[in-house]
C-alpha cells in the first residue's frame, strides 16, 4: 500500500460535500419484527397472521423490490450454536414469506447470530424483515 499525505492547504481546494451529493436510498424501509422463544425457530400461526396483516400493508406485488430477512438469537449458548439458529429463524420467516405468496427470488435471508443491540434477551431473539423497493 502506498499512502499520500497532503498538506491541509491541499484540502481547502476538494469540494465540500452537498445536499446533491444525496443518494438515492431510502433508510425508511417498511419493516416487521418477529420474536421467538428460547431456542426455538419455528412459528406459530397467530406470527404467520401478523406477517400477512403487515404484506398487506404494502404495496410489493406491484413495486419492483424484495424482502430481507435478518434472524438474531440471544447471547445464552454457544456461538455456533446461535448462529445456525439464527439462521433457522430467517429461513423460516422466508418459507413463511413464501407461503404467503411472494417468491421466493424476491427474498434474501441471513442469520446475524447474537443481536447484541437488544435491550432484553427477549427482544434479541427475533427476525427483522424489510421491504426494500427497487429505484426507479
Amino acid at each position: 500500500f502506498v499512502f499520500d499525505l497532503l498538506p491541509l492547504d491541499a484540502l481547502e481546494r476538494w469540494p465540500r460535500p452537498s445536499a446533491q451529493d444525496a443518494a438515492l436510498w431510502r433508510g425508511d424501509f417498511p419493516s416487521c419484527k418477529v420474536n421467538f422463544a428460547t431456542a426455538e425457530f419455528t412459528l406459530s400461526k397467530t406470527v404467520e397472521m401478523q406477517i400477512l396483516q403487515w404484506l398487506e400493508g404494502l404495496n410489493w406485488s406491484v413495486n419492483g423490490g424484495y424482502f430481507e430477512v435478518r434472524g438474531f438469537t440471544d447471547s445464552q449458548g454457544e456461538v455456533v450454536r446461535n448462529q445456525v439458529l439464527s439462521e433457522q429463524r430467517a429461513e423460516e420467516t422466508a418459507r413463511v414469506l413464501v407461503r404467503l405468496g411472494v417468491k421466493s427470488s424476491r427474498i434474501k435471508w441471513s442469520g446475524h447470530g447474537v443481536a447484541y443491540e437488544g435491550t432484553t434477551e427477549a427482544d434479541q431473539r427475533r427476525v427483522e424483515v424489510r421491504w426494500v423497493e427497487a429505484i426507479e
